[in-house]
């Protein structure tokens, strides 16, 4: 979001994914309920990352985040949602769940967690 802060390119950007949000709770809340209001929230937010990260791409014309760690990482948080989810009734197993998937996490990428924040930090 910088980026288009520093080319002067925010226009519309998160209103559209506002109105996506709005848009997709009007049609799917009824028929749904409540909790569909999360998802599409995520969705909403799924597409502003999008918008923002194609729109810094092109206006920098370079690579400018490592696209396979966040792949990795996008990747890795909906599986352990999707599991967690699953076992949302069973509290002890949930947690356990989360914590070793958590461990194996920071463990398997705990070079490129710490690369992040060093490169955070140059800034």
């Amino acid at each position: 979001m910088n980026i288009e802060m520093y080319h002067r390119n925010t226009k519309m950007i998160a209103v559209g994914a506002a109105f996506l949000n709005i848009g997709l709770n009007f049609i799917f809340l009824p028929a749904l309920g409540y909790i569909t209001a999360a998802y599409t929230t995520l969705v909403g937010y799924i597409a502003l990352f999008a918008v923002h990260y194609v729109i810094a791409e092109k206006l920098e014309k370079e690579d400018l985040y490592r696209k396979r760690f966040i792949f990795k990482a996008i990747t890795s948080m909906v599986m352990a949602t999707i599991l967690l989810t699953i076992l949302y009734q069973f509290i002890t197993i949930r947690y356990v769940t989360l914590f070793l998937f958590l461990t194996i996490v920071i463990g398997k990428f705990k070079d490129e967690i710490y690369d992040t924040f060093r490169q955070i930090k140059r800034k």
